[in-house]
């Protein structure tokens, strides 16, 4: 059987000995691709088993035209970015809760310079002053 009959068996007659044979021919394709994208073992095996659930999902759209070894590589890239974008949101968000109470250098320095910016723009000449706030200001 090829990939299309074995995904209608899945769908026409519910045969899950048919979708694991889907899974045992492509499996190796999606998880190569999802390491080379993710470059850790474990990210990959956890985007090859969602891009199964999303041929799961999406195996009635699939026409008999659709060549399923590059549908599932680029479902892969998908959800591969996906997943990235979830693990830069979650290192960032533990990045801002470990920083919480803790004003950045930045604004700690600023809260020491500030007082005395204003009275050392004052000790300038009028032409120094001038040209610094046209400058900066």
């Amino acid at each position: 059987m090829d990939d299309f009959e074995l995904l209608q068996a899945y769908l026409n007659q519910d045969s899950d000995d048919a979708f694991a044979e889907l899974i045992r021919r492509h499996r190796d394709l999606v998880y190569s691709a999802a390491l080379r994208q993710t470059a850790e073992p474990v990210d990959a095996e956890e985007v090859t088993q969602a891009v199964f659930m999303v041929l799961v999902k999406k195996a009635a759209s699939i026409t008999g035209k659709t060549v399923l070894a590059a549908w599932l590589l680029r479902t892969t890239h998908y959800v591969a970015a996906n997943a990235r974008r979830r693990e830069q949101r979650r290192l960032l968000t533990e990045q801002v809760a470990m920083n919480e109470g803790y004003p950045p250098e930045s604004e700690v320095a600023w809260k020491q310079i500030a007082p005395a910016l204003d009275k050392a723009l004052m000790r300038l000449s009028r032409a120094d002053r001038d040209a610094v706030v046209l400058r900066f200001f």
